[in-house]
């Protein structure tokens, strides 16, 4: 129930905002908007802007991560050649093994110029344990001889197999360079193919089982066809 005091103090409170609609309605600070420029929910003008800081740095994150979403997981394009065989439409290969006491080399000419950023392989069986590793060499006078980028192979399946390499490489056409792999604890089968011949262009050195491959390659010339590998975009 409301005392004589409470329906004071209501009168009071009726009478002021009489007054002050009166005060508004002569334009004394008074701002209308229209429907198009009606601030946000929650604008409470300059000091208080109706999207805050922390939430469009939340809504540039997202785009971003959208982006990067949209962009695909990494060598999933299997099929573009940068370096390496020139046909990979065999439906008739030979297996070829490499044991873990040895690291492969073979010799490819660059098909195009780009920026290789995965490395393809074909696996016929993969190893029974461990990762296949997998390394570009550069070419000195027909011998494959540094480093240049590497990559590993996990958990390989049967078929093709693609990986980033690190770093990104390069590629200029024309150029030799040397795709050199091997397993680290198991033998691993390979697919080769006929696609310059089968002629000695491959070299071979041996490692203790575990190790990394070898830097500079080193090893001696077998007679091999063409490893089913190469590097794409």
């Amino acid at each position: 129930m409301t005392g004589r005091r409470g329906r004071t103090l209501l009168a009071i409170a009726f009478a002021s905002s009489i007054a002050l609609g009166a005060a508004l309605a002569a334009g004394a600070g008074c701002t209308s908007f229209s429907n198009g420029d009606a601030p946000a929910t929650g604008d409470g003008g300059p000091d208080a802007p109706g999207t805050s800081d922390a939430q469009a740095a939340d809504d540039a994150h997202g785009e971003a991560d959208g982006a990067i979403g949209d962009a695909g997981p990494p060598c999933a394009d299997h099929g573009t050649v940068l370096f390496g065989p020139s046909d990979l439409s065999l439906t008739e290969r030979a297996d070829d093994f490499i044991a873990p006491t040895y690291r492969d080399a073979h010799a490819f000419v660059a098909r195009t110029s780009g920026t290789a950023r995965c490395a393809w392989l074909y696996v016929m069986s993969p190893p029974a344990e461990g990762n296949i590793q997998f390394g570009v060499y550069s070419d000195r006078s027909g011998v494959p001889d540094a480093l240049i980028v590497h990559a590993t192979f996990t958990n390989a399946h049967a078929g093709w197999n693609g990986v980033p390499l690190e770093p990104s490489l390069p590629i200029q056409s024309g150029t030799t360079m040397w795709i050199g792999i091997g397993p680290d604890k198991a033998t691993l089968h390979v697919s080769s193919v006929q696609d310059a011949g089968c002629a000695p262009q491959a070299f071979t050195a041996p490692v203790q089982p575990g190790t990394a491959l070898p830097n500079p390659f080193g090893g001696t010339m077998y007679p091999s066809c063409s490893l089913d590998a190469y590097l794409g975009p």
